[in-house]
């Protein structure tokens, strides 16, 4: 778990660290370097400046002329985030955000769903019953949808239903083949055993996912620069 952590947390770090840099060169390009450029420009007499070089001179001097109360907004913005998303619903909102994140969200997803199954599978492992299982996974799951959803489940097995039935209104999380592998084992009481053909085929996805991230991720930014 701690492998599959690392690779999850490098993973969300590199594009992040790879935009961060690219905004900043934009920016540094548009307050640094081309005011150099729009002012050699204008010293020439009767030029004709095409329509998309007045874009970018208007541009580079709303960016020069504002920096200080850029950088004051930026602030406030980064506060009103890191207040919103510290309370319970605003965390809510956070993880289903990121989960809708093209490709880094599925990365997420199946990070959630590999981390959930393999608490599930070891705490079995070592004799718990359902219901110390879940009570434990509620407190091990960061995030709190994942806490919702297992709310729900300890509901259920104090009612005397199945794990399966309430999983599978939470397809958003557990995919429906997991869920599907889930309700096999817990019928045919091999519960562990369908937790470990589950954990196996998702971890592949999840290491493929990030193989394949890089060669996503850099053609998209040389098309942003």
């Amino acid at each position: 778990m701690h492998r599959i952590k690392s690779k999850y947390v490098g993973a969300m770090i590199y594009p992040s660290l790879l935009f961060s840099v690219a905004i900043l060169a934009v920016f540094l390009l548009f307050t640094k370097i081309l005011p150099g450029i729009f002012d050699m420009i204008a010293s020439f007499p009767n030029v004709t400046i095409p329509p998309m070089t007045k874009f970018l001179i208007g541009v580079t001097n709303i960016l020069s002329n504002n920096i200080g109360s850029i950088f004051i907004r930026l602030i406030i913005l980064t506060m009103f985030c890191v207040v919103v998303f510290s309370s319970q619903e605003g965390k809510r909102i956070l993880d289903k955000s990121i989960y809708r994140l093209p490709l880094l969200g599925k990365l997420s997803r199946y990070y959630d769903m590999i981390k959930f199954m393999r608490y599930m599978r070891l705490l079995m492992q070592s004799g718990m019953n359902f219901l110390e299982v879940f009570l434990f996974l509620r407190d091990i799951m960061s995030n709190l949808s994942y806490k919702v959803m297992i709310d729900d489940v300890i509901a259920a097995i104090n009612r005397g239903d199945t794990v399966g039935s309430v999983l599978n209104q939470y397809s958003e999380f557990i995919s429906k083949d997991v869920v599907a592998l889930l309700k096999v084992g817990e019928e045919t009481a091999s519960f562990e055993s369908a937790l470990a053909n589950a954990i196996g085929m998702y971890e592949e996805e999840f290491n493929k996912l990030l193989d394949g991230l890089s060669k996503v991720i850099e053609p998209v930014l040389i098309v942003f620069i």
